[in-house]
């Protein structure tokens, strides 16, 4: 475990040997560079949790540093100090984003306690990433650009033991000797890719695990430092295991996506959508009364609407989407980088291509028809896959039940069935009524005691 690191920018040695020692003695590491531009080397190599910079520099401002940060690292709070104190300094440090500003000559114990209330905002935008992890399907953690696992979900601290519940461990610890590959060529390797995707070995309390490990690149924001996102799914390779096995993960019917295989396709294309803030849509396609088509006119016609309905989805949509079966009569759909209304327009493109599908039976035609149901994942990865599945079938079921289809978009009363709370009118008129005379009571109590 390392302790956060802080730059310290001053052109006086001396100002430099003080604020270092005095922050190492608080377990705090400490980097130092003289002037702005070693300021901005030494932003780019050391990565800091937090900069503490002097205005006046021989080489130029500290608020041309603290501009610099800002563009290349917004996540990084900037402590701001200076001996000449004045009006104009303190708005134009605070308009290009300073943390705090401190005036020469300062309390050492005063810096300490402004760099503390930094690093609580460094934590904070931590605990946000982990909110975000604990709705992923997989074990996942976030990797800053150091290469140090600053948080995991339950599933990651499941897969590697206690030693998943300490941060800023490099991620090369977790990797296990007999691996053919370290994680940190990974993410060197990855480059401006959306993902990079490799198989390799991580310690756990049992031993080696193989995993498919796939790591997405975290753009940095004012709210959020950068870094990578990495998933790591197990890979088994006994009888019961999947290993070089890709038919696991299609639905053998129709040859589309299984459930498992969906999800996990889906929580690569959210992680990347993540990466460019940029949201997902997910449509639920319901075949109305495919119970009935089964019972009265066997399996084999149901086997052939379900192939046909697949293959008619898979023509619909893009290469980069997803196509899964989600049970005996329903498929999902993930358009990646697409809203609600893509995902609408989608839905009824489909609608228009089965309208006049018929199948004979009998000498009688029997049509398709379909429920959609469209919900979207707003960039971010705020809600789990199963939930927003479960959106997207409950706005299907929504609209099939109120006979207000083909196409639903999610909303939240759906989710209880829609039921609404009824208005009793002459209940509101006689609460009003007694709200009004107990105001007119309070008003003569403040008079009398007035």
């Amino acid at each position: 475990m390392t302790e956060p690191m802080l730059l310290i920018v001053d052109d006086e040695p001396e100002v430099l040997d003080l604020l270092a020692r005095t922050l190492q003695e608080h377990h705090l590491k400490c980097a130092c560079a003289a002037g702005v531009e070693r300021g901005k080397l030494a932003v780019e190599s050391e990565d800091p949790d937090v900069v503490v910079c002097d205005v006046a520099l021989r080489d130029g401002s500290g608020l041309e540093l603290l501009k610099y940060i800002r563009a290349a690292k917004p996540s990084v709070p900037v402590i701001i100090i200076t001996g000449f104190p004045s009006i104009q300094v303190a708005e134009e440090a605070l308009r290009l984003g300073a943390f705090d500003l401190l005036e020469k000559p300062f309390d050492l114990h005063a810096l300490i306690e402004v760099v503390n209330e930094a690093l609580a905002t460094r934590e904070q935008q931590l605990a946000g990433i982990r909110e975000m992890l604990n709705v992923v399907d997989r074990p996942a953690a976030f990797v800053d650009r150091r290469h140090r696992v600053m948080a995991g979900n339950a599933k990651w601290e499941q897969l590697v033991g206690e030693a998943g519940r300490n941060v800023r461990r490099n991620i090369d610890e977790y990797v296990a000797a007999s691996s053919p590959l370290l994680v940190s060529d990974l993410l060197a390797g990855s480059g401006a890719a959306d993902s990079a995707e490799a198989r390799l070995n991580l310690t756990s309390p049992d031993g080696p695990v193989p995993v498919e490990l796939v790591a997405v690149p975290f753009r940095e924001r004012r709210e959020q430092p950068g870094g990578f996102l990495i998933t790591a799914e197990p890979v088994f390779s006994g009888p019961e295991g999947e290993a070089g096995n890709s038919s696991a993960h299609l639905d053998p019917l129709t040859g589309c996506l299984s459930l498992r295989g969906f999800l996990e396709a889906l929580d690569r294309m959210r992680l990347a959508a993540l990466r460019r803030s940029l949201p997902v849509a997910i449509l639920l396609v319901d075949i109305d009364d495919f119970r009935y088509v089964n019972q009265s006119q066997g399996y084999e016609l149901g086997d052939q609407i379900l192939q046909d309905l697949a293959s008619e989805i898979r023509r619909m949509v893009r290469p980069e989407d997803l196509v899964g079966r989600y049970g005996g009569d329903e498929f999902t759909v993930a358009l990646s980088e697409a809203t609600a209304d893509d995902a609408h327009a989608a839905a009824n493109r489909l609608i228009a291509a089965l309208a006049g599908q018929t199948y004979d039976v009998g000498g009688l035609s029997l049509p398709v028809s379909l429920t959609i149901g469209v919900t979207e994942c707003p960039a971010g990865y705020t809600t789990d896959n199963r939930a927003l599945l479960e959106q997207a079938q409950a706005a299907a079921r929504w609209g099939r039940q109120n006979h207000r289809g083909p196409v639903v978009r999610y909303e939240k009363e759906m989710a209880s069935g829609g039921d609404r709370l009824t208005v009793n009118q002459e209940e509101i008129e006689r609460l009003s009524q007694e709200f009004a005379l107990a105001n007119e009571r309070l008003k003569a109590s403040y008079v009398e005691s007035v």
